[in-house]
């Protein structure tokens, strides 16, 4: 693992945002084995909005294949320039451009689910136990309760915090009240909680 000399500031980002992100929902089929996998655009889409609202972005670089085997470094980059980062080699099965084109998208999904701490969960698990981390596989039911949390209570809560360790305290309270939402919304209120968030960091910054 590599690092910058101080981490000060992304550790705290890293520790609030993996309090938010879930696993990614087993949406493909391998059409060999006839087994679910999270590919790695349900992977991203998983932690990207979360990331960015913590200041955070993910990047990985494939590096010289040697020996047969493909080297990636993945790269957790903070918005003040620390950063985290690793190294993970993955042997190729063929060295043709897909053969190294499939490896690289292997890499990288279990590279970032490693380094995100998430976990590959069973897509009707997710349809049971309420919304998943992707948020378009889970089915709503056809006659859905009313939520607990209404648009506008939301919003309205949202507003009155003055600190983004409370905004995010909010978050994390009322995660299951959030998840019981319908889609529309629910990105609503994610909308509105980042655009906070953002008001929130331009006054610290200012």
């Amino acid at each position: 693992m590599n690092r910058s000399d101080s981490i000060a500031k992304i550790a705290p980002a890293l520790v609030k945002a993996l309090a938010l992100i879930e696993g990614a929902a087993k949406t493909k089929t391998n059409g060999g084995f006839k087994t679910k996998y999270a590919d790695l655009e349900t992977v991203i889409d998983a932690s990207r909005d979360i990331l960015t609202a913590h200041g955070l972005t993910l990047i990985q670089l494939p590096g010289a294949c040697i020996g047969g085997v493909l080297n990636l470094e993945t790269i957790l980059l903070h918005e003040s320039g620390e950063y985290i980062s690793g190294e993970m080699g993955i042997a190729l099965g063929k060295t043709d451009p897909q053969g190294v084109g499939s490896a690289l998208t292997y890499a990288r999904r279990y590279a970032q689910m490693a380094a995100l701490n998430m976990a590959a969960v069973d897509d009707d698990a997710e349809a049971a136990h309420g919304r998943g981390a992707n948020q378009n596989a889970r089915q709503a039911p056809s006659a859905p309760p009313a939520p607990a949390l209404t648009v506008a209570d939301a919003k309205a809560a949202i507003d009155r915090y003055s600190s983004i360790a409370a905004l995010e305290q909010w978050a994390v309270d009322n995660k299951p009240a959030t998840n019981a939402m319908h889609d529309d919304d629910y990105a609503l209120v994610l909308a509105h909680w980042k655009a906070k968030r953002l008001a929130l960091s331009a006054k610290v910054a200012a």
